[in-house]
């Protein structure tokens, strides 16, 4: 077994064995057992998220690996548990034990090891991985400039965060006050409930709780939405973007203040189940009555998102196709009854949402695109206000006898320096964790921007400056000649793709993702020649790369050892962790 064939098959055999033991073993499971293994899962994965996210007990670096594999596996295992429901009247109640949540995280773990498998050997098949065979184990290496790639590209909304954070220290101070006094009122209203088969926390709710909360997830939510490309007009079957984010916003505010209460009710009632206590069910009547008194949105409206928002039991293909983990706001356990797991807001959802969404109404794809260019072009135009800057109100196209050459999505003119900025903008989505999908992406995003600065340079040294002028709109009086061009490929998350064995063949065009972007902008600030300045930026952190420390890490998989010697890694100290678009 030494050829990367041999390997894969290998790797491939071993997923095998691994999802079929773990089917196997869940299939015993009697109705409606499976709805209760299903609880138990959500149970352990939100303490998981919250123990893994809590700033008092980070998880310590060499954990990660396995703590990652666990959430790899709850995609397979909801299409396990799901597939073979029944209809039920009621929730199935059952104590969260050690026992219980041992043989969960059993499960997890083994169904994340057949997706890790999964993945491993896509990454070997597009060349992205490396294995070969030393003694009696397999060593998978990516190396680093795939690492180094993708962390530089997500680290930018650390940056761009904490640069946003600078002014707003004092918001923070008072916030800090505020918590205080919540937590106080919070250990007021909470009590011990027995169920009957445990003791979980219960807690009376004040307008001023709920209040408070809505604010502290409004600027995630705000950034989840940005993220995602979900704007407010887009049409979603019968509602809009603006009606999803409405009601998302407060179950996301519900999750995070029943998180707070659990962990503030655990230490006066510390007899209560902790895990118990995390999922709770709710009934959709009057969830959606309280969402629409709350907001003021119509009951129909309310409920069309809901189910939006809402895993139901025949929606378990997705997660058959999908590795990406997808923690639903609510999931379906019976016609009457909806799970609320707090392990839901540990991640982008409107993402999460919208890929979902899309699975299973194909159309949705152009809708929630079509607002996209413009949203994209007015931030970037807000970038460059006031008289020194104008910018182009409509996209141009540029022809030659009447046929489209290409087109330019933005542009800016520098009225004092006579510097002109054309811009070709890219909203891509990149949340599948299909390698074959994020493979197609990245050398969409680089053929395209390529072919788009090519063709730009060939019409203006074909046309001149002046017929550029012209189609641009900007043959005034008062307008000073172009001094110099600009071309800039902004893709709104990712741009880096050398590691995927893209790179760009096109040398006069300066590409970075949307976060870096208005980092470099706002570090350049009011200098002579601004977009000069923003181009020679970008261009010399285009072949950078950061210290990313690899976490090795060894698995057994049904006997046979498997190095992992850079699948799981960390950021210098002075870069962000990654996962900064999370509730904490």
């Amino acid at each position: 077994m030494n050829s990367l064939i041999e390997i894969s098959k290998k790797l491939d055999d071993l997923a095998k064995q691994e999802y079929q033991q773990a089917e196997s073993l869940l299939s015993q499971i009697p109705f409606p057992g499976n709805l209760g293994m299903l609880i138990e899962a959500c149970r352990v994965l939100d303490a998981l998220h919250i123990n893994y996210t809590s700033s008092n007990n980070q998880i310590k670096s060499d954990a990660i690996p396995d703590y990652e594999t666990t959430l790899k596996g709850w995609n397979p295992l909801v299409d396990i548990l799901l597939r073979k429901n029944e209809p039920l009247k009621g929730i199935p109640i059952r104590e969260s034990t050690d026992h219980s949540r041992q043989f969960i995280m059993g499960v997890l773990h083994q169904l994340g090891r057949y997706v890790l498998l999964e993945h491993t050997i896509s990454m070997i098949k597009y060349g992205m991985a490396d294995a070969r065979c030393d003694g009696d184990r397999i060593i998978i290496e990516m190396g680093g400039r795939l690492n180094s790639d993708h962390f530089l590209d997500v680290s930018e909304r650390d940056r761009t965060e904490a640069m946003v954070g600078k002014f707003k220290e004092q918001d923070q101070k008072s916030r800090k006050r505020t918590i205080t006094d919540i937590s106080k009122k919070i250990s007021e209203l909470v009590f011990p409930w027995e169920t009957g088969h445990g003791t979980i926390i219960s807690y009376d709710m004040t307008p001023e709780v709920d209040e408070f909360y809505l604010t502290e997830v409004f600027d995630t939510v705000l950034a989840w939405r940005n993220m995602a490309g979900i704007h407010p007009e887009a049409k979603i079957k019968s509602i809009t973007g603006a009606d999803l984010i409405a009601v998302a916003t407060v179950l996301v505010s519900f999750r995070l203040k029943h998180r707070d209460f659990v962990g503030i009710g655990m230490k006066s009632i510390p007899n209560a189940n902790y895990y118990m206590s995390l999922p709770i069910w709710i009934e959709p009547r009057p969830l959606i009555q309280s969402i629409s008194g709350f907001t003021g949105i119509s009951i129909e409206i309310v409920e069309a998102a809901i189910n939006l928002l809402t895993l139901h039991a025949d929606q378990t293909e997705y997660f058959k196709s999908e590795p990406a983990p997808y923690m639903p706001l609510l999931i379906e356990i019976s016609p009457g009854y909806l799970l609320a797991p707090v392990s839901s807001i540990y991640r982008n959802v409107f993402s999460s949402v919208r890929m979902f969404a899309e699975f299973y109404i194909p159309e949705l794809n152009r809708s929630l695109r079509d607002h996209r260019e413009t949203w994209m072009i007015s931030e970037l135009y807000a970038l460059f206000q006031g008289t020194r800057y104008h910018c182009v109100s409509t996209p141009v196209k540029l022809r030659d006898e009447g046929k489209t050459v290409t087109d330019i999505d933005a542009a800016i003119f520098d009225m004092i320096t006579g510097d002109l900025a054309l811009f070709q903008l890219k909203w891509q989505d990149s949340d599948s964790n299909l390698v074959r999908k994020q493979m197609s992406k990245a050398k969409n995003f680089i053929v395209q921007i390529d072919d788009w600065a090519a063709k730009v340079t060939r019409w203006i040294s074909n046309f001149g400056n002046n017929d550029l002028k012209s189609s641009l709109g900007i043959l005034r009086k008062k307008m000073p000649e172009i001094n110099s061009i600009y071309l800039f490929g902004i893709g709104r998350l990712s741009a880096r793709f050398q590691s995927y064995g893209q790179e760009q063949k096109v040398t006069n065009i300066a590409v970075s993702n949307w976060d870096q972007f208005i980092r470099i902008r706002v570090e350049v600030g009011a200098v002579d020649d601004v977009f000069k300045s923003v181009y020679d930026a970008i261009r010399s952190e285009a072949a950078g790369t950061i210290p990313v420390i690899p976490i090795p890490h060894e698995m057994t998989f049904q006997g046979q050892k498997i190095l992992f010697k850079d699948m799981w890694n960390r950021l210098d100290e002075s870069f962000s962790n990654p996962e900064s678009q999370t509730i904490k």
